[in-house]
């Protein structure tokens, strides 16, 4: 596992690159991770696993720097969410992102 300033990341099997966030709150302030996604997913990645297990809250804007994610990492890349808090699934679930990610 390598570190990133908000992430901690690893390369898996079959192009999986999976990262998960050191912020407790994914906010307006904490943009860089976007940043940081984009310099650790190659573009031969096939899959990226978000894990979210210390992120405790998230506002509008940490939805929006979450919902730019397939606009900066290679096309076609499978985005998939874990360990969501049930603060930060429920508004995950209200916002239906299901189309955009895989939350599990």
């Amino acid at each position: 596992m390598t570190m990133a300033s908000t992430i901690i990341h690893r390369q898996e099997p079959d192009n999986v690159v999976r990262v998960m966030f050191q912020l407790t709150h994914l906010v307006a302030a904490d943009t860089t991770f976007k940043d940081d996604i984009r310099n650790v997913v190659p573009p031969e990645t096939k899959s990226l696993i978000v894990d979210m297990r210390n992120v405790q809250a998230i506002d509008s804007s940490g939805l929006g720097s979450l919902l730019s994610l397939p606009r900066i990492l290679p096309p076609n890349i499978r985005i998939r969410l874990i360990h969501l808090k049930p603060s930060v699934r429920s508004v995950v679930e209200m916002m239906h992102l299901g189309p955009t990610f895989s939350v599990d």
